[in-house]
């Protein structure tokens, strides 16, 4: 077995993906989670292209059909550092959601490997994929940009502001509610 497939395979084991290559949603679920670990620093080394339900990489169409044995048996053959299981963990949400992994890999792969703007990769996943809703695009976008947004020391002063008067109101509210219930009690 390579050391490609076999970090493949502990991957999908650490996600408790048990996958079965008779099945299309599992063979899409595969190329997306090993799509969006590559985004999040696990690098398989496999290439995509983007194909009608998203990224895809034919070689890892190939080494998973060549080691289907071990793929579907989860016999991995190596074991994943803490960084990558770290990584794993983060799909752990999404994993059994391919609607959302088709949208959140397609979307980072338009801004990331196409270096699309948001506005520009939102509007061309509409396109491409005009069957999922606009719920489900604004949701698996939302996924694709909590998943590798790594917010400055700007972005978390920004936010800080747009925030502050929330804040102060829902700490006001909470101060009435505390003195209200100290009166009652």
């Amino acid at each position: 077995m390579t050391e490609k497939i076999g970090l493949v395979i502990a991957c999908l084991k650490e996600l408790g993906v048990k996958p079965r290559l008779a099945s299309f949603e599992d063979r899409l679920v595969i190329q997306k989670v090993v799509f969006l670990l590559k985004k999040l620093g696990v690098d398989a080394g496999f290439g995509y292209g983007l194909y009608v339900r998203g990224p895809y990489s034919p070689d890892l169409t190939k080494s998973l059909y060549a080691h289907q044995t071990e793929l579907e048996g989860l016999q991995a053959s190596c074991r994943l550092s803490k960084r990558e299981a770290d990584a794993v963990n983060k799909l752990r949400e999404l994993a059994g959601k391919p609607k959302l992994l088709e949208i959140a890999s397609t979307y980072l792969y338009l801004t990331c490997d196409l270096h699309a703007g948001e506005d520009d990769a939102t509007r061309r996943l509409k396109e491409l994929k005009p069957f999922f809703s606009e719920a489900d695009v604004a949701v698996g976008v939302s996924k694709a940009k909590q998943l590798v947004f790594k917010p400055t020391a700007e972005d978390l002063a920004w936010l800080k502001k747009e925030t502050a008067v929330w804040n102060a109101v829902s700490n006001e509210s909470l101060a009435r509610f505390d003195a209200e219930i100290s009166k009652a009690g």
